[in-house]
């Protein structure tokens, strides 16, 4: 790529040169400056005061979430330890039952 670059600048004149030198030291100049700095910071702080409170209720949903599912894991434990008992109180009716029917005879 050297030989190419040597080449484009042999070609252009010292008028052209200087031409394509004031190009690029305008560009430079239309740089940013303090009212597009100021916008950019309104803008980034509107942008950032719309996606707080949807970071917030996101978070939210998340933590309550999972609040829910380990409630719901208790419940199911204790629905279950409530069907054992359940059990063990016929069980030991039926016994008392069984045992009263003995002693009456």
């Amino acid at each position: 790529m050297q030989p190419q670059t040597d080449s484009l600048q042999q070609s252009l004149s010292i008028n052209e040169r200087d031409e394509l030198h004031q190009i690029n030291t305008d560009s430079k100049l239309s740089s940013l400056d303090g009212k597009d700095l100021l916008w950019a910071y309104i803008i980034f702080v509107f942008i950032l005061l719309l996606c707080m409170p949807h970071i917030y209720l996101v978070k939210e949903i998340y933590y309550t979430s999972r609040e829910i599912d380990t409630l719901e894991n208790e419940l199911a434990l204790l629905q279950e330890e409530h069907k054992q008992f359940s059990r063990k109180i016929e069980d030991f009716k039926l016994q008392n039952l069984l045992n009263t029917d003995y002693d009456l005879k």
